[in-house]
């Protein structure tokens, strides 16, 4: 049933009404099967994607997930950090030895400064 949009004046001359008085005249069901979910098109699509990445939704532990994942956002961070640190040491070391090449009036060869220069910056 589909009924043409409600006019201007329709809505205008709509008068606000209580929560308490509204008349509902469906019957909502108390409870919704699962079932209706897991038949949904994007449900069906997402348990395939899963079963292709050889995850079984059926018996997969999400506490075991959840600490798994916990383990590997700290090992993440840590590794950050260790990468961080090495990339200050190397930049450190090639301002040392920049400055004492200087020192002992030593120069680069043209293709080491061109290969320094076409090296990508570290990060991460």
């Amino acid at each position: 049933d589909f009924s043409p949009k409600p006019s201007i004046s329709t809505i205008s001359s709509l008068k606000r009404a209580s929560y308490d008085s509204i008349v509902y005249k469906f019957n909502a069901p108390n409870e919704i099967s699962s079932e209706i979910i897991t038949q949904r098109p994007d449900y069906l699509k997402s348990e395939i994607m899963l079963q292709k990445a050889g995850i079984n939704i059926k018996t997969m532990n999400l506490d075991q997930m959840r600490t798994d994942f916990h383990a590997l956002e700290k090992k993440k961070a840590e590794l950050q950090k260790s990468y961080r640190s090495a990339e200050k040491d190397i930049s450190d070391m090639e301002k040392k030895m920049k400055n004492l090449s200087q020192y002992l009036g030593l120069q680069l060869s043209e293709k080491q400064q061109a290969q320094r220069k076409n090296q990508p910056p570290h990060s991460l």
